[in-house]
């Protein structure tokens, strides 16, 4: 049978809950079809896909009311397969399905956020039918509380290119969260550690270390030892430690990066990670994993915006929803660059935040391994880093506010 909808008709007038069911044997799919068809309240209009990556997708299509999610799919095996589903809906309530009796993985799902966990081989269609009520009642009572938390967790800096200034964009935005709003961040930079070197730290271990390990048998401490933190209280993780290119590549996968954020998470607030700079399906399945995109660009060449706008697509084609990604327009400058709405009309929105041109102060922070935001708060390029962090973690509906400044403080 194809991906297709099938609604349940019935004598009702109720309207049916759309149901998304993510599961590849096809054997299951159709058994788990006909017990939501025997269902007459509520009713139940089932798509059915395989893979993550068609869930991904499909849910930034159509409106879901609820997700049925088998863990092991060609595509995401575990844990990591409920988070990036979690991350791609984070409204919509979740039922794992599960081969085995004791799951650690549905389990672990369960603390995470998952309304139930079903065994395949024992369901029947009342047990289903009762687990996906009592999924929907749950989560119509949580939702005021889930509306609470309106700042992201969890951010990835992202560029088309190098060079784009993303990794002094994430050194100082943890350093104002440190500084100003006394919280506890982690920076993981997936490479060779820009961020630390901007921050001034000198790290001697990273995630390489750890690549003998299968991800799922990481623990907290084997993650913590390879942290170090700099003298403004930011925490930084690090690819590795040397320019190891061959072996760096194998960090780059959603399951070592799920396993870190579910290990750390509840030690760090915010987490913030440095991408590395490409985006192959690797690098697009770690990104639904995150809260929030901050994908960094330059308005000064036309290549630089293509490559920009292509990002920009392949994150949305590969499901990560267009709401959580956030264009950062760097080193605008009054003279050179294009203007927010010349930006809109090619990349369909105008950037979130635009940030100022100061080429010696960024040189001065990436060399001597302080923060420009150390600088003082009348400084302008610290002042446009200040305003990015209140509105990413502080006041999200307020505009931005260095535009304000008269735009000769920044022409160069």
């Amino acid at each position: 049978m194809n991906d297709a909808s099938l609604e349940v008709n019935t004598p009702s007038e109720e309207l049916p809950v759309a149901v998304l069911l993510v599961e590849d044997t096809e054997e299951a799919a159709i058994r788990i079809r006909e017990m939501l068809q025997a269902s007459t309240s509520p009713l139940f209009q089932v798509t059915h896909v395989r893979t993550i990556q068609e869930a991904l997708l499909r849910a930034t299509q159509d409106p879901f009311g609820l997700v049925i999610l088998d863990l092991a799919l060609p595509d995401s095996h575990g844990l990591v397969t409920f988070t990036r589903m979690q991350k791609a809906v984070p409204r919509v309530p979740i039922v794992v399905l599960t081969d085995k009796d004791e799951d650690t993985d549905a389990e672990s799902a369960l603390d995470q956020g998952a309304q139930d966990y079903l065994v395949k081989s024992q369901v029947d269609d009342k047990s289903l039918a009762r687990s996906l009520r009592k999924a929907l009642r749950r989560q119509a009572a949580t939702a005021v509380v889930s509306e609470g938390r309106r700042t992201p967790k969890v951010v990835a800096l992202c560029a088309s290119r190098a060079g784009m200034g993303k990794s002094l964009l994430t050194s100082n935005i943890a350093t104002v969260v440190a500084q100003d709003l006394k919280k506890n961040p982690l920076v993981v930079d997936l490479e060779f550690g820009a961020p630390a070197i901007m921050l001034g730290v000198k790290p001697d271990h990273g995630l390489i270390d750890l690549l003998d390990t299968p991800p799922d048998q990481l623990e907290e401490k084997d993650f913590t030892r390879c942290i170090q933190m700099d003298t403004k209280n930011v925490s930084v993780l690090v690819g590795s430690p040397k320019m190891e290119y061959a072996k760096v590549s194998r960090l780059w996968n959603a399951s070592l990066l799920g396993h870190l954020l579910q290990k750390l998470g509840e030690t760090f607030d915010p987490i913030l990670i440095d991408m590395p700079i490409l985006y192959d399906e690797d690098h697009l399945a770690m990104l639904s994993l995150v809260d929030s995109i901050l994908l960094v660009f330059t308005g000064l060449e036309i290549l630089t915006l293509r490559e920009t706008q292509g990002f920009l697509t392949a994150m949305t084609q590969s499901g990560v929803p267009k709401e959580r990604i956030r264009l950062i327009l760097n080193r605008f400058d009054q003279k050179a660059t294009l203007s927010n709405k010349e930006i809109g009309r090619l990349f369909g929105e105008e950037p979130w935040a635009t940030l100022p041109n100061d080429e010696k102060e960024a040189l001065q922070n990436i060399n001597a391994g302080q923060p420009v935001v150390l600088k003082g708060v009348s400084q302008p390029l610290a002042r446009a880093y200040r305003d990015l962090v209140r509105r990413l973690f502080v006041d999200p509906d307020s505009p931005a506010e260095w535009t304000r400044i008269p735009i000769g403080l920044f022409g160069r």
